[in-house]
């Protein structure tokens, strides 16, 4: 058994044994009751006379088991199917078994009596039968009904009746009648206590005490076998002692049960109280803490109904925080505490008063017996008190012990509930702070003073937890004028009477500070003036607090309560910092609202000038139109009647009446019309505004009926060039809000003005620039930075065969995007549209540096010949005045003629060349003839004679190779003759031919070059031509006593096939190349100014050695 205790009560806890209703158990109840009754009378006794003494013994068994019945059921399971069994195998005969009926059944009944007598002592006779009938009924029914069943199974299994011994073939036959007759007495004893008592179910109580129930249904069995075999076979006196031995062993077994059950039992009191001891200080929640000392009491005492009330002292009534009606929620509202001597009585007389007045209170049915609930007084503090209630079956009966054990749990709880109280008090406390923060927010976030007014109403009501609010103002300032401005929650009716609050019966209102408190109109006598109207509106308390901000004294704020209510300093103090909020949000929203009537004219005056300026600068139009507009704007911005513009003629500086507007009568001449205030604004500048003319006559007037003027000047720097003058019929018609106004649009007359001015100069300049445009013969394209193009001359189709409408006001990139097979780009000098594109996404990125950066020359085909025109494009950054580049200008110029014109002039000097080369050779041969054949006295001279004129002839033809070198170069068709030679060698002989030429100019030339260095692969002749050049340009330079040296430094570069370089220095100790001369100098023909040296040269030198290098790189 103790082995499949676990998984027993697990399958048990998943699905229980029995679904039976309560209403259906007991219905079944008593249908086995009439059964057995029926059996009983079909079955009648057949007693002998010589065995009465037997069947009153038996009798007198059955009524003593009857009372010893296990504890956990109620006493409803006992030890009576032994005696039932014993009585059976008592018999002599099968057909005498009616004895055994009825001798059980008579034992039942005097045992029933025994045992619920005393319950029923106090009770009506009516209940005492009807509850006695149906004990002994179901009762009678278990026994007998088992009984029969059981004897049954025991003929079935062909028993013996006497018994008389046991035996193999006995034994079986006895156990199918004892297992049969337990098992049908088990199941009707389970439907009787469903039907009787809700506990939680019986077979897991059975599970839980087996020992017990063995011990009950099962020891005795042996012993009324013993005592049936006693009387067959030994005697009466062995029979007796065998009975007594049975009926001890159940006294002792029913002893043992009961000791157990009721230390269970208290150990399960215990273990609950602990655990409620353990919730109820686990949580201050009140909420949480109530649910837990729910959930506890209804495992304790099986209930589902249970309520706990609380006397509210600030509310001064009962409250119900929790009330469970089969296990489910429900809400009962608080009611008044009404008793007059609550003062007097004592913390535990208010439990007992909810107690006794526990069925007023709804708490419980009015129809249900006393005995089947528990109201137990709840004892916390002085100020905090209340009752504890459970309600169990209509059919139930609470023990003592139950009793008690509530009573334990309520003085538990009621420190706990106590704090709970004052914690719900704290968050409370918390709760309205934020929510006061909150209101603040809300509050200063609105500048319409009737949206305070309503937030200021609900936050109250929200903020105290109230049940209405009102607001009371004092109108315009005035302290005979409170008026009821807002309300919440309250009726119409009180809305439309609004009866006066009690702070305006205050002697001294101004200098009131604390707040008015009325806990119970009922019992306030200050109160009798508004008790009708607040009895119509349910309202039992309120509190008035005055709302001031600063000095001001604004109004009156009322809060009101449905109880009578005691208010606590804190909430006061809250309610009183509530107030200031409300005061100084409405005190600002007014402020915001005087002054936005104010400023609504000025806005609608603002609105009148991004008119009149969109009106004047959208469209063209004329002076005239200008001034007209202006005034008519002006005087509908104002209010006024009439409006007059005066302005100076530039020449004569006169005033004249340039505009006017409104009704101005008939006979007031122009000259009147810039008399008076106008006069006076342009002769001083300064503005006149008269509120009433009829108090300040100092202007004459335009209209006999003007009562007010406003007049301001038109200034241009510091100039006074006019006036605009306003007149209306109302007095105090303009105010500063209006000079401001007229003031600027005076500014905007004279914006306009110049603006017409500087249009029509712009316009003027823009013919004049266009026609400078078209006369042009270079062709102009401008792009601003998006690359849109916004200027093309009409020299741009002529050039470049591209109609300007094509690209005027277009985006380049779009064009291209639109007009893929198009071949603008090239057109336009660029190799193909994606370089045109790369250029413009430059611009767009302001990564475009045009800083010496040209378009070039490209070539262009514009007309069917087939001659080729050649255009040089010239890009031109536009700047801005902070220096950044806002667009691109592109230029074009047609160079076809300068290209043809150079073309020629080069084939003319490379003809010049060609042509003298071949003499100079000549000359240069035939001298060196001379000196070889010259001989004698003479020879010296002519040697002499022969230098000088082969250094000139060499000097030539050095030119005119250079001349000839350089052209080839620039076009391409020089190749150079490389070979592997020493670079020792060759400034060695450059060094020995100069020599004579240095020592003539005193400069000495030194070789620096090592003889080790490798072989390089050069083209020797044209090297040794740059060093010459290089030295023979050192030399030029040098002073006496210089000196010209020639270096080789190797270098770190490694070209792509592998090869190493070397770099050749030629240093010398003249003054040097100016800076801004190093690239110029190799282009051909330039010198630097102011330097001749001490020879004049070409100009060639440089250009050949520059081009010599590169060729070789």
């Amino acid at each position: 058994l103790k082995g499949l205790h676990k998984p027993i009560m697990g399958a048990l806890n998943h699905q229980p044994f029995f679904t039976l209703t309560s209403k259906r158990a007991e219905a079944f109840g008593w249908l086995t009751g009439f059964l057995t009754v029926a059996l009983l009378i079909a079955v009648p006794p057949q007693f002998l006379p010589n065995d009465t003494l037997l069947w009153l013994w038996i009798i007198g068994l059955t009524a003593l088991t009857i009372n010893f019945g296990l504890s956990f059921t109620q006493g409803e399971l006992s030890a009576a199917p032994s005696v039932s069994l014993l009585a059976y195998l008592l018999l002599d005969d099968q057909q005498l078994w009616g004895n055994v009926l009825w001798a059980v059944a008579i034992g039942t009944v005097l045992g029933i009596l025994m045992r619920e007598s005393p319950r029923y002592l106090l009770k009506s006779w009516r209940l005492i039968s009807f509850k006695l009938a149906g004990a002994m009924l179901r009762t009678i029914g278990q026994l007998i009904l088992s009984l029969a069943i059981g004897r049954w199974f025991y003929h079935q299994l062909d028993g013996q009746i006497p018994l008389k011994e046991l035996r193999f073939e006995t034994i079986m036959p006895i156990l199918g009648f004892i297992g049969v007759e337990l098992a049908v007495y088990l199941a009707l004893t389970i439907v009787y206590i469903r039907s009787r008592y809700k506990t939680r179910p019986l077979p897991q109580e059975l599970l839980l005490n087996w020992d017990s129930l063995i011990g009950v249904l099962i020891l005795p069995m042996p012993l009324a076998i013993i005592s049936a075999i006693s009387y067959h076979t030994i005697s009466t006196i062995g029979f007796l002692i065998s009975s007594f031995a049975m009926l001890i062993t159940i006294m002792s077994i029913y002893g043992l049960s009961r000791s157990q059950y009721r230390y269970e039992q208290q150990v399960r009191d215990l273990s609950t109280l602990a655990n409620i001891s353990n919730a109820i200080r686990g949580s201050l929640n009140l909420d949480t803490l109530l649910e837990a000392l729910y959930l506890q009491v209804s495992s304790l005492l099986k209930v589902d109904n249970f309520t706990i009330a609380l006397y509210d002292p600030l509310r001064l009534s009962i409250v119900f925080p929790i009330h469970r009606r089969n296990g489910q929620p429900m809400k009962i509202s608080p009611v008044p505490y009404i008793d007059d001597t609550i003062g007097d009585k004592t913390a535990r007389h208010v439990g007992n008063f909810i107690i006794e007045n526990a069925v007023k209170y709804r708490i419980i049915p009015p129809d249900l017996p006393q005995r089947a609930w528990i109201g137990v007084p709840i004892l916390t503090s002085q100020q905090r008190m209340g009752a504890m209630f459970v309600i169990g079956d209509p059919r139930r009966e609470f023990t003592h012990q139950e009793t008690q054990l509530l009573a334990t749990i309520a003085a538990q709880s009621g420190f706990a509930i106590d704090n709970g109280q004052l914690y719900a008090q704290a968050r409370h406390r918390v709760q309205q702070l934020r929510i006061l923060t909150n209101v603040s927010t809300q509050l200063n976030s609105t500048l319409d003073p009737d949206m305070v007014l309503k937030l200021a109403v609900r936050f109250g009501v929200e903020v105290m937890q109230a049940d209405g609010a009102a607001i009371y103002v004092w109108q315009n300032g005035r302290r005979d004028r409170l008026q009821l401005v807002a309300s919440h929650q309250m009726s119409d009716n009180f809305v439309h009477e609004a009866p006066l609050p009690l702070l305006t019966e205050h002697e001294d209102i101004f200098n009131q500070q604390a707040p008015l408190v009325v806990a119970d109109i009922e019992n306030d006598v200050r109160a009798e003036r508004l008790q009708a109207i607040l009895l119509k509106e349910n309202k039992l308390s309120f509190i008035e607090v005055l709302l001031r901000h600063a000095d001001e004294l604004l109004g009156i704020f009322v809060i009101y309560y449905r109880s009578a209510h005691i208010h606590l300093d804190e909430d006061i103090e809250v309610l009183l910092t509530f107030a200031n909020q409300v005061a100084l949000a409405l005190s600002n929203a007014r402020s915001y609202r005087a002054k936005e009537a104010a400023l609504a004219r000025r806005v609608e005056q603002l609105m009148l000038l991004e008119t009149l300026g969109q009106e004047l600068f959208s469209a063209r139009i004329q002076l005239r139109e200008i001034y007209d507009l202006v005034l008519q704007r002006a005087a509908n911005g104002t209010k006024a009647q009439i409006a007059v513009l005066a302005l100076r003629i530039a020449d004569s500086n006169l005033p004249y009446p340039a505009a006017t507007y409104g009704d101005i009568p008939a006979e007031v001449s122009p000259k009147a019309l810039i008399m008076g205030a106008t006069m006076h604004v342009l002769r001083t500048g300064e503005t006149v505004l008269i509120s009433d003319t009829q108090q300040d006559q100092r202007y004459p007037t335009i209209s006999s009926s003007t009562r007010s003027i406003l007049s301001v000047p038109i200034l241009q720097g510091m100039k006074v060039t006019g006036a605009i003058t306003l007149e209306s019929d109302t007095p105090q018609a303009f105010g500063n809000e209006d000079m401001i106004f007229l003031i600027q649009v005076g500014a905007q007359i004279r914006i306009a003005s110049d603006n017409l001015t500087l249009i029509e100069s712009i316009e003027s300049n823009r013919d004049r620039l266009q026609t400078i445009l078209d006369s042009m013969t270079e062709g102009i394209i401008l792009l601003n930075k998006q690359g849109n193009v916004r200027l093309v001359n009409p020299r741009i189709q002529s050039l470049l065969g591209i109609e300007p409408q094509t690209l005027h006001n277009h985006a380049l990139v779009r064009y291209l995007d639109q007009n893929p097979s198009s071949d603008i780009s090239q057109r336009l000098g660029f190799t193909n549209s994606d370089e045109l594109r790369s250029k413009l996404a430059e611009l767009r990125e302001n990564k475009w540096l045009p800083e010496g950066e040209s378009g070039g020359i490209f070539m262009i085909s514009t007309d069917n010949s087939n001659r080729p025109r050649f255009i040089n494009r010239r890009d031109v950054a536009v700047y801005a005045q902070d220096g950044r580049i806002i667009g691109w200008l592109m230029v074009f110029e047609d160079v076809t003629e300068e290209r043809e014109l150079q073309q020629n002039r080069q084939d003319l000097s490379n003809m010049i060349v060609h042509d003298l080369r071949g003499p100079l050779t000549a000359i240069k041969a035939s001298l060196a003839l001379i000196n070889a054949v010259a001989e004698g006295k003479s020879k010296p001279v002519i040697e002499q004679t022969i230098d000088t004129a082969s250094r000139a002839v060499n000097k030539m033809l050095n030119l005119i190779n250079s001349l000839l070198d350089i052209s080839k170069m620039e076009n391409g068709t020089m190749s150079l003759e490389c070979e592997p030679k020493q670079m020792y060698g060759i400034a060695q002989s450059v060094i020995d031919s100069l020599k004579a030429l240095a020592d003539e100019m005193e400069v000495h030339l030194i070789n620096q070059v090592p003889e080790d260095l490798p072989l390089l692969d050069i083209d020797a002749d044209k090297i040794e031509r740059v060093l010459f050049n290089l030295i023979d340009n050192a030399i030029k330079f040098t002073p006496s006593e210089g000196q010209v040296s020639v270096r080789v430094v190797p270098q770190p570069i490694v070209g792509k096939d592998g090869r190493s370089f070397l770099t050749v220095q030629v240093v010398d100790t003249g003054p040097g190349i100016p800076d801004e001369y190093k690239e110029k100098l190799f282009e051909r023909y330039v010198q630097i100014e102011g330097r001749t040296g001490r020879r004049k040269g070409t100009g060639l030198g440089l250009t050949f050695c520059a081009l010599a290098v590169e060729a070789h790189a």
